[in-house]
């Protein structure tokens, strides 16, 4: 799980293992400026990219 900012800086990053089914991983902002943020997930078959705003 990688987390990257604006301008494209890694801000967090975490190797996550995933088992079979529903997984959840949660991460604190608090940490982050406010601001615009990509979350990306991948492994060897997916690819998961999602944008968030912290206020």
């Amino acid at each position: 799980m990688n987390i990257f900012n604006s301008i494209g800086q890694v801000v967090y990053s975490k190797s996550v293992l995933i088992s079979k089914g529903i997984s959840t991983e949660t991460f604190d902002v608090n940490n982050l400026s406010n601001g615009y943020y990509h979350l990306q997930l991948k492994n060897n078959i997916h690819n998961i990219n999602h944008q968030f705003c912290k206020q």
